[in-house]
């Protein structure tokens, strides 16, 4: 089959590199020619510097746009420098990478237990590690722990409230550490790692985790059978996001700004200016 040959994007790509760092990615065969497209691009690397050479990609394929890539051709041509022949090579097709194993809930608190330092979670069976936390972010995850005990003491409830280390699990590959929560019930036992029937669940929103505590956390906590409550502190806003699990099961969110968020079950009310400074 005739083959032509034909610059990316309809345009030739020139970036000012050094000939002793110039790379380029490896192409994987089969990908859409769109994708194609977007990895060589996204291969050349742009060197501070005086100028020393300009890279001009190109990509040979067939006639067929759904053809595989038979070569990538690099051409690196003198610019500033003395001339030299142009060289060309070709870029053969990178090898899968190998898949990563996927932990169970039992592996994954069997391998925490012997980490020091900083928390984790497990999402869709792998390890994530948790973000450092600002003065700020450490004050109101207590200043919401605190507020829960102070209404769980006064109305007498069997509940208890940690701050941060106590796990949700969510499923068998998945759990989270929330901010603060509530459980209810049976008192937890001192070799605990995971909360047996939280009622409440708390996240402090910061720069690192705003994205997953409102989409991907808030509809895995609301997996957990008997979680009624979650609670999204926004310290920028300085407002409370309730998200409330309702008798028949659907799950209304409303923002509060002042006055007073209700919690029940278990039963207790918690105001709003005790989650802020």
């Amino acid at each position: 089959m005739p083959i032509k040959e034909r610059a990316l994007s309809a345009q030739k790509l020139e970036k000012r590199i050094s000939p002793s760092t110039a790379k380029t990615r490896s192409l994987v065969r089969g990908e859409p020619p769109a994708l194609r497209a977007a990895i060589c691009c996204s291969t050349s690397l742009l060197i501070g510097g005086r100028r020393s050479a300009t890279l001009r990609f190109y990509i040979t394929t067939s006639e067929t746009e759904t053809a595989p890539i038979d070569i990538l051709t690099v051409r690196r041509e003198a610019s500033s420098q003395p001339s030299r022949p142009p060289r060309e090579r070709a870029i053969l097709p990178r090898m899968n990478a190998p898949a990563i194993k996927r932990l169970t809930l039992s592996e994954f608190l069997a391998w925490s237990e012997t980490q020091e330092g900083r928390g984790y979670e497990l999402v869709r069976g792998q390890i994530i590690a948790m973000a450092p936390e600002r003065a700020e972010h450490v004050q109101a995850k207590r200043r919401a722990a605190n507020a829960l005990e102070a209404a769980i003491q006064g109305a007498g409830l069997t509940c208890e409230t940690f701050v941060d280390g106590l796990a949700v699990a969510v499923d068998e590959e998945t759990s989270y550490v929330p901010d603060a929560l509530v459980n209810c019930g049976e008192e937890i036992g001192p070799d605990s790692l995971i909360a047996p029937n939280p009622i409440i669940v708390v996240e402090v929103l910061s720069p690192s985790t705003r994205g997953i505590d409102k989409t991907t956390k808030l509809a895995d906590y609301f997996r957990v059978p008997g979680l009624s409550h979650y609670v999204i502190v926004d310290l920028g806003r300085r407002h409370v996001v309730h998200y409330r699990r309702q008798s028949g099961g659907l799950v209304t969110v409303a923002v509060i700004n002042d006055g007073e968020v209700r919690f029940d079950p278990p039963g207790i009310s918690v105001a709003v200016s005790s989650f802020f400074a």
